[in-house]
């Protein structure tokens, strides 16, 4: 399962690195918290949104897959 999580992990971090841009923007422009939230709602409420999409799969595969144990080989004689 190592691998599907660090595919969940590289899918949240592509989906903040938009977000995290705003920063040097709204410091730039001098806006404070407020301003750059209701500037930018749309934005949060896909970030949010597809972060709650991305969460419930990783969460439901991880489920799904608990059971599941490593086999070992035995060797050949």
């Amino acid at each position: 399962m190592l691998f599907t999580d660090a595919v969940t992990a590289i899918s949240i971090i592509l989906l903040i690195l938009p977000l995290v841009d705003l920063v040097p923007e709204a410091a730039s422009a001098h806006e404070g918290a407020s301003e750059v939230f209701t500037g930018h709602l749309d934005q949060i409420w896909s970030f949010l949104l597809s972060f709650a999409v991305i969460a419930n799969i990783w969460r439901e595969h991880h489920r799904t897959f608990s059971s599941v144990h490593r086999s070992r080989k035995s060797p050949a004689p």
